[in-house]
């Protein structure tokens, strides 16, 4: 495991080296650096001649603590499988409510207003869709502000599959059992995660961090 540079050398960068290739046509260039290499190992940042990419690097090729770079996709995929969930139930909350529908539970004059007269089941799934537009909403909030504002670290990626993880979980007991105790439990624990991150977010924003 390499040594770790003291407190001195990180603060005295005596020599900066500018190294790269010169930027020709993009199909042949297509991932040349400029690249800023300081010999103490202090983060800098690689950047293609294209101006399309970034990743924050060190001197040892490594990426510094609490600052390993998300791809656009890793980023956006619990994202992605949030809003399947969503989907999911939609379908399925459409498809039940059809389901009663053609079995003759529910009359069409009895729902025609918006009154709440579909059967258990149908009822489970519909509150449970709407649920996702409430608390989940601030999680598509703080990765659209994340992302742009190169914020969307390693922390942030992993909380975000922990919250999805409790969403998933939160809408299973809510379609079957209903088990207010558990339901709440799940709830709070996706409360929690999702505090978390707007927490970590807004001191990186400070600069605290």
């Amino acid at each position: 495991m390499p040594s770790l540079p003291s407190a001195e050398s990180i603060r005295r960068l005596d020599r900066v080296v500018m190294a790269g290739s010169p930027c020709g046509p993009k199909e042949q260039n297509r991932f040349n650096y400029r690249r800023l290499v300081a010999e103490t190992g202090t983060p800098v940042q690689l950047v293609d001649c294209q101006g399309q990419r970034t990743r924050l690097m060190t001197v040892r090729g490594m990426p510094p603590y609490g600052k390993v770079p998300m791809s656009i996709q890793m980023v956006l995929l619990p994202v992605f499988v949030q809003v399947g969930l969503t989907f999911a139930l939609l379908i399925g909350m459409v498809l039940a409510r059809r389901r009663t529908l053609v079995a003759g539970e529910t009359k069409i004059r009895d729902i025609a207003l918006g009154e709440p007269n579909w059967p258990k089941g149908a009822t489970q799934i519909a509150n449970c869709y709407r649920n996702q537009f409430e608390l989940p909403v601030l999680f598509y909030v703080l990765i659209a502000l994340a992302l742009p504002l190169r914020h969307a670290d390693l922390f942030i990626v992993l909380m975000s599959w922990v919250f999805v993880v409790t969403r998933f979980a939160h809408a299973g007991v809510f379609v079957s059992s209903n088990d207010l105790g558990r339901r709440s439990t799940v709830w709070l624990a996706s409360v929690l995660v999702l505090l978390a991150m707007w927490i970590y977010f807004a001191l990186k924003m400070l600069l605290l961090i």
